[in-house]
């Protein structure tokens, strides 16, 4: 079996990124001004620690997508 004949037989699965059940609660703090920082400790509270680069990238891809 090749990777075409594989393809054919099953349905890939999304990536979600671990920040996506946050994205709400990321885009109303940086309604409310939070800096990308401070985004960063209220994740990191809900114990997922991410760099303020990571979340940037994140945000601008989210926003790519609209």
């Amino acid at each position: 079996m090749d990777a075409l004949e594989f393809l054919s037989k099953v349905t890939p699965g999304k990536q979600h990124s671990r920040l996506t059940p946050f994205l709400a609660d990321i885009t109303l703090l940086r309604q409310h001004g939070c800096t990308l920082e401070q985004v960063c400790e209220f994740l990191a509270t809900n114990n997922v620690k991410i760099s303020v680069a990571g979340l940037s990238k994140f945000i601008k891809t989210k926003r790519n997508e609209r």
